[in-house]
């Protein structure tokens, strides 16, 4: 049995020459001004849709409607608040404007109890507790 020497030929392992670092930059430049585009033009079309012309003191009404639902559910592992300010810039700026839709605090999970103190601002509060040894520490941070 005989074996076919290996021709082996040299690999060029840096194929970025100054040219195509530029190429790349560019087109990364313009990929990010085609996503602002998009933005952009997502947000007009959210402001010519019906529910993206309703009023901010409705939207809030809306919202203070589903407050109750905001930590229910089988498997709630975000509150329904934060969804909602998720669906669009206006959404966002509506409901974070709005203290009394962040003064209700549950303690079934406590990632979100700072951002709802300081969301709440000086409206008054309205603390739940489903308190276990874990729950110790936050808990009395909000107390102090």
């Amino acid at each position: 049995m005989s074996t076919v020497p290996l021709v082996t030929a040299p690999i060029a392992i840096n194929t970025h020459t100054s040219q195509n670092q530029q190429d790349i930059a560019l087109v990364d430049e313009k990929i990010l001004a085609l996503q602002s585009q998009i933005r952009g033009l997502s947000q007009r079309r959210n402001e010519l849709i019906p529910v993206g012309r309703l009023f901010p003191e409705v939207l809030v009404e809306i919202f203070s409607y589903l407050k109750r639902e905001w930590w229910t559910g089988p498997s709630c592992k975000v509150p329904l608040v934060l969804k909602l300010t998720h669906v669009s810039r206006r959404w966002r700026a509506v409901a974070l404007d709005c203290p009394v839709l962040w003064n209700e605090i549950f303690f079934q999970n406590e990632t979100y109890v700072a951002k709802w103190l300081e969301r709440s601002q000086s409206s008054n509060l309205y603390i739940s507790v489903e308190a276990t040894r874990r729950h110790e520490g936050t808990i009395q941070k909000v107390f102090e």
